[in-house]
């Protein structure tokens, strides 16, 4: 299976419009450096950039919510955790910045400031925003990647490790 990248993506939109890397270039008000830097995923597009070279190559673009759904699932006692229809993603500077965790779900801690960039602070946030956590508190505070990457040598509770794994699972099995 190949990957779809913005390289990828660039160099589709502009060879259905059958113009060369230049035209595109004049197009989008860039320079053709920049579009092949682009279309061989030397450089990665913003957002905005993306969007304008697609547009510039006659591509319609759709933006889709990609904001996960949640439900609530019930681990025994009266509880329940809420858990995504799959794992959220954060820009990297969200995901590694200096966090307030609300006392509502880091009650047992003395702590209310935490460094996500720092391994074992972002296991402890991430252990409680999911078993105490509200969707909120997981869009905000929770990386699916980063997540994914440290679940093995995180403790949770066994029912909340439960109600998360297949979501875990899942998103390890998918292709790079």
């Amino acid at each position: 299976m190949d990957t779809l990248t913005a390289g990828r993506l660039v160099r589709e939109a502009r060879s259905r419009a059958g113009v060369s890397a230049r035209e595109l270039a004049e197009r989008a008000a860039t320079s053709r450096t920049a579009i092949s830097a682009y279309e061989n995923d030397r450089k990665i597009p913003t957002a905005d950039t993306l969007l304008r070279l697609l547009r510039a190559a006659g591509t319609d673009v759709a933006l889709a919510d990609t904001a996960p759904t949640f439900r609530r699932h019930d681990i025994g006692r009266g509880r329940y955790v809420w858990v995504p229809d799959r794992l959220p993603r954060l820009d990297t500077a969200e995901a590694l910045r200096t966090v307030k965790v609300p006392r509502r779900i880091f009650w047992s801690s003395h702590r209310d400031s935490f460094d996500l960039s720092v391994p074992d602070d972002r296991a402890e946030v991430y252990a409680a925003v999911l078993s105490e956590g509200e969707p909120a508190d997981i869009l905000r505070l929770v990386d699916g990647l980063l997540l994914s990457e440290m679940w093995d040598r995180m403790w949770l509770p066994p029912a909340v490790r439960k109600a998360w794994q297949p979501l875990v699972d899942a998103a390890r099995t998918i292709p790079a």
